[in-house]
């Protein structure tokens, strides 16, 4: 497994984990502790509880908040880039503190660099799905929209990638030929 796969893993990780009760500093039991997310890969870690429950992650002059999520040029980067262009970060309060719907994804740069990127990822769609839109429903629809086809785009590629670098060859096989409703280690969790 490539160190890529390590922080893409991590990346999902975030994504489908979070547990806000226990500490470091106390012991827990393992079986006691509650999973705040639902393994769907809903990119709660992108979009956190959506433009109404976080604002602060939307571009507020984009569809009066509602599609555009927030990244910001890293400053100085074309002085400090091969090429000259200018490079982005996740956007910051005054302290420094990540705007992100999950604070984990700004552990140390490549996760942080994962975000932006899936962040970049969602903004393009956005536009993608805006110019061939022309809904009377506005930006709610595009909105929609976008988010079924980022996860779309991304659901398949990370499921079979996934099971063939974590599985034995004999079992990845059998999980990417079985149909699911016959595998025996189908879940009944519906995408969404």
């Amino acid at each position: 497994m490539t160190a890529g796969m390590t922080f893409l893993g991590q990346f999902l990780d975030h994504d489908m984990t979070l547990d806000i009760t226990s500490s470091l500093e106390q012991q827990v039991d393992p079986e006691m502790i509650q999973n705040f997310r639902v393994p769907t890969f809903g990119l709660d870690s992108v979009y956190g509880p959506g433009p109404a429950g976080s604002p602060y992650l939307y571009d507020q002059t984009v569809d009066d908040g509602r599609t555009t999520l927030l990244i910001e040029p890293n400053p100085e980067s074309e002085a400090n880039t091969r090429d000259g262009s200018q490079k982005f970060d996740l956007p910051r309060n005054s302290q420094g503190t990540p705007l992100v719907g999950d604070p984990r994804n700004d552990e140390n740069r490549v996760l942080s660099q994962l975000q932006v990127a899936f962040i970049s990822f969602h903004n393009a769609l956005v536009a993608h799905v805006k110019s061939a839109t022309s809904s009377p429903r506005g930006a709610s629809s595009t909105n929609g929209a976008m988010r079924h086809s980022f996860r779309s785009s991304f659901r398949g590629p990370l499921t079979v990638s996934g099971i063939r670098k974590c599985a034995r060859a004999s079992m990845s096989t059998l999980a990417l030929t079985t149909p699911t409703n016959a595998s025996p280690c189908s879940s009944t969790t519906t995408w969404r």
